[in-house]
This record gives structure tokens, C-alpha cells and sequence, in this order.
């Protein structure tokens, strides 16, 4: 199943159920993929980054390379196209209203990048999936859930990199910003291999970082450490499984890397206020 709308602005908003394949992918406009369940990778050159429910990808223009689906079940995808005029007039207003509010906040489009997604933005992903299949939708309403997407960006993920890249103690902005896109593909890493066994010089090899400068400094900019971040990844899985509703707490333990039931129902309670089996049940209320 394939549902395309093209908006008259440009913009484009695509979804896909769709199984195993591989798929040219080439951006000439800015692109962000989204995923509501099992998984996506993206293959751009030697570098390779995978999308969960729980993450999107923003691609900038100019990259060519590979959407890769290998899960057994369907997977439901959106993809968004951002027209150039439409992102060069949202991102003008943003710059001034940085300048009238005097606010620092980095949003860099220029690298493909993969970031967690807030609750606000999965319910925002969410209805934009259901009105683009109803084709009756008006494009104003389809404009203001990219449009708000984009505000989420912004005043979330990018003022919060914005804040941990300042703890970074460098006082060059140059090696801070270079360190900080390093830790962020550390992050990457992490989030591609959760449910994989791996060691700290792989992550470390991956962003080009000695172990203990890797060590240290993701401690320094994020306020947790390698570990604590898998295993924050690994609970963020656990609950799309959850809301799924189709497998067993033994069979999602095996499936995001624990290797023991008691320690993920622990952390899950610790992290989030409920036992795995509670907030199965909350969500399927």
C-alpha cells in the first residue's frame, strides 16, 4: 500500500506498508523517515544508521545511498520532502525570532542525522499518517503538522544539544562542536547495535574517539554514561514491543539484549513508574 500527496507548496508526505527490499534512495530536497513499528536502515556511503519507532532520521539534500527493509512483518513508514522554499522561509523566521529573543540555539540541517523522538512528536507523526491516507484532508492541516514537527525539533532536541554541548569543557567552539558530532555518532552506534552484544572500542572506533576520551566526555556533555544510555535504549524498545501486545516479557527481554528477565522488569519499573506488564495494559486501555 502507497499513499503520496503532494502538497502545493512542494512539500511531499508519502506513506508505505511495504516488506523486504532495498530501495534507491537520492534526497534533492530535505527528507525525514519515520517508522511506526520493527525497522528501517539507511545505507549513505559507508556509513549506516537504523530508524525504530521510538527515532526518525532527517536527511539533508545531496545524499544518495540505500533504504534497506529486511523485517519479516510489514513495515509502516512516512516519509516527508520539504520543499527548498518552504524550509528557507521557516528557518528565516526562526533565525530572527533567535535574534529578537537573543537565543543561541544550533540547529545544523547539513548533516543526515537520527534523533529520539518525543512523545509530543510521535502523536504528531501519528495523525499526520492517518490524514494523509484519508486523501480528503485539507494540505493547510498536513502544513501544520510538518510545521509543528519542525517547532519540536527546534525548541526541543536542538536547544537540549544546544545546553549538553556547552558542558563540553573546551574552549575552542570548533573542538566543541567536533566532539559533540563525534558523541552523537557514539549515540548512533549504540542505538543501531542495542540488542547486540559490543564493547566500548567499538562505539569508540565508530566516532573516532579513544576510549577513555569517549568515555569521559559522553559523561561530561549527556550526564550518563555509555551503558546507561544502552540500557535507556533498550527499556525505549521495550516499550514499543509492549504496546504491540503480541509478545511474551521473556520473548522482548531476548529481543532488546537483556539476558535477564528480574534486571528488565527492575529497570523498568526504576525508569518508569510501571512494571512492564502494567504498561502493556495502560496502553491498551
Amino acid at each position: 500500500m502507497k499513499v503520496r500527496r503532494v502538497l502545493a507548496n512542494g512539500n511531499v508526505v508519502e506513506y508505505e506498508k511495504m516488506g523486504a527490499q532495498h530501495l534507491h534512495l537520492s534526497t534533492e530536497a530535505f527528507h525525514i523517515r519515520i517508522v511506526f513499528n520493527e525497522r528501517q536502515d539507511i545505507l549513505i556511503g559507508t556509513r549506516k544508521f537504523s530508524i525504530f519507532p521510538d527515532c526518525l532520521a532527517i536527511i539533508p539534500p545531496t545524499y544518495n545511498g540505500q533504504c534497506i527493509i529486511e523485517a519479516d512483518a510489514p513495515v509502516h513508514s512516512l516519509a516527508i520532502t520539504l520543499a527548498a522554499n518552504f524550509m528557507a522561509t521557516f528557518l528565516k523566521k526562526q533565525y530572527l525570532l533567535q535574534k529578537q529573543w537573543h537565543e543561541e540555539t544550533i540547529f545544523d540541517f547539513s548533516e543526515a542525522i537520527i534523533i529520539p523522538m518525543s512523545t509530543d512528536m510521535k502523536q504528531n507523526f501519528r495523525h499526520l499518517w492517518e490524514k494523509t491516507i484519508a486523501l480528503n484532508t485539507q494540505e493547510a492541516l498536513l502544513n501544520e503538522y510538518i510545521s509543528q514537527f519542525l517547532l519540536d525539533y527546534i525548541n526541543g532536541h536542538c536547544k537540549r544539544f544546544s545546553a549538553e554541548q556547552k558542558r563540553l569543557p573546551f574552549t575552542r567552539l570548533s573542538t566543541k562542536t567536533d566532539i559533540a558530532k563525534r558523541l552523537l555518532l557514539a549515540k548512533e552506534y549504540i542505538s543501531n547495535n542495542y540488542n547486540q552484544k559490543f564493547h566500548i572500542c567499538d562505539v569508540a572506533n565508530y566516532c573516532c574517539l579513544s576510549e577513555n576520551h569517549l568515555l569521559r566526555t559522553f559523561k561530561e556533555m549527556f550526564g550518563i554514561t555509555p551503558y546507561q544510555y544502552l540500557a535507556l535504549i533498550r527499556l525505549s524498545r521495550a516499550k514499543s514491543y509492549l504496546e504491540k501486545g503480541t509478545c511474551t516479557i521473556n520473548e522482548i527481554v531476548i529481543m532488546i539484549g537483556f539476558e535477564s528477565v528480574s534486571t528488565f522488569i527492575k529497570l523498568f519499573k526504576a525508569t518508569f513508574k510501571l512494571t512492564p506488564l502494567q504498561y502493556r495494559k495502560y496502553t491498551q486501555q
